[in-house]
C-alpha cells in the first residue's frame, strides 16, 4: 500500500460521486505567542493498494513530530482493503481526517508522518512561525 497524495488543508470532504474536495491546502501556521492552539485543520491521505492487497488488513499510524522529533499526537488505526472496484485495477481508499485544538508548544519545522504496517509512507510538513506584533505577516 502506497500513499500518493498527502496534505493538510483547512477542509475536506468526498462527494457523493466520490470526488475528493480540499479547501485551503497549507504548510505553514502562522502564530502570534505560543504555546498556540490551531483551531482545526484537515490531513487528507489517498492510499493505493494493489488488488492483490484486497482483504487484507494493514496498520495505520499517524503521528505529528515538534522540530526534535518529539511526538505531539498520534493516531492509530485498522484498514481493511477493500476489493477494487474494476477487477485487477489498484484499490484507492481516500482519508480525510479532521484535527481539531492541536496546540504547538514551539516554533519551526514540523511534520506528519504516515506509516502503514510500521513502514514509512508519507511526510507532511507543516512550519510554525511566529510572528512578532511588529513584524506583520
Amino acid at each position: 500500500m502506497e500513499v500518493p497524495l498527502a496534505l493538510i488543508a483547512d477542509a475536506a470532504n468526498i462527494s457523493e460521486e466520490g470526488k475528493l474536495n480540499v479547501l485551503g491546502v497549507f504548510n505553514r501556521i502562522t502564530v502570534r505567542e505560543l504555546p498556540a492552539t490551531h483551531p482545526q485543520l484537515t490531513l487528507v491521505l489517498r492510499f493505493e493498494a494493489d488488488a492483490v492487497e484486497a482483504g487484507q488488513t494493514k496498520r495505520l499510524q499517524i503521528f505529528l513530530a515538534d522540530p526534535d522529533g518529539q511526538r505531539l499526537l498520534t493516531l492509530e488505526a485498522d484498514i481493511e482493503v477493500p476489493e477494487p472496484r474494476v477487477p485487477g485495477k489498484p484499490v484507492e481508499l481516500v482519508m480525510p481526517q479532521a484535527i481539531t485544538g492541536l496546540t504547538f508548544e514551539r516554533s519551526g519545522p514540523h511534520a506528519f508522518h504516515t506509516l502503514i504496517n510500521g513502514e514509512p509512507k508519507a511526510r507532511v510538513p507543516v512550519d510554525v512561525v511566529l510572528i512578532r506584533e511588529d513584524q506583520g505577516e
